[in-house]
């Protein structure tokens, strides 16, 4: 009892913040996280009469129960924690307010779903996987990714979310209208490849193809990236 009532006497709130004396104690507010997620991530609801107990309850999660967010309801007092994997762009109806531990927010995947300046290239678990965007430049794509052109909805029939027409979303950039040599990707098959009557799109964690000293970006690539 005399750990947690220092540990809570010990954190400040500040403006989106609520922080705590160690670094472990840093937790940054945000909107993208949607109920449903939300509801799935969920470990425990208790009630907390304040944001600080919250915040303190997260922190002194066991490892066999692990907290990096919560949310906390100033009216209802309820307090709920998780341990979330991904966050993602959603509409403000949808949208869930929760803190997350800022050591670890920016290695949490982000699912961009048409949200302005959702794909960052500054920071390289932020760019955007295929069917993503809204992005701006190939930059903002994951490697072997291009940034198409209104492609989320007029190639890949993407609705919902924060998507509109004029969204534009990462795509392979092999394709039989701009072919790539051997060792570049993302092709989604052999009319991608230059020389396709005898080059095939094939994995690009296939290592007997694609050795080190040859093709040493492969280690880019994801193990389904051809």
């Amino acid at each position: 009892g005399l750990l947690v009532l220092q540990l809570i006497q010990s954190l400040l709130l500040h403006p989106g913040h609520v922080q705590a004396d160690s670094k472990e104690g840093m937790f940054a507010k945000t909107i993208n996280m949607s109920n449903s997620e939300w509801s799935t991530s969920t470990n425990s609801e208790r009630m907390a009469d304040t944001i600080y107990v919250c915040a303190a309850t997260c922190l002194l999660k066991k490892e066999n129960e692990p907290c990096n967010a919560f949310s906390y309801t100033e009216e209802s007092k309820i307090c709920q924690t998780a341990n979330i994997s991904v966050l993602e762009d959603s509409t403000s109806e949808e949208a869930k307010e929760i803190y997350v531990n800022v050591n670890v927010m920016h290695n949490i995947d982000m699912r961009c779903r048409g949200g302005e300046n959702c794909c960052l290239k500054e920071r390289a678990n932020f760019l955007c996987d295929k069917k993503e965007g809204d992005c701006n430049r190939d930059d903002e794509c994951m490697h072997g990714l291009k940034c198409g052109e209104n492609s989320c909805t007029q190639k890949y029939s993407l609705t919902g979310y924060l998507f509109d027409e004029e969204d534009d979303c990462c795509e392979p950039k092999c394709t039989q209208e701009t072919p790539c040599a051997t060792g570049e990707g993302i092709c989604e098959d052999s009319s991608g490849c230059s020389n396709s009557t005898w080059v095939q799109c094939q994995l690009c964690s296939d290592t007997e193809l694609f050795t080190e000293d040859l093709f040493p970006e492969m280690s880019l690539y994801t193990e389904e990236d051809k």
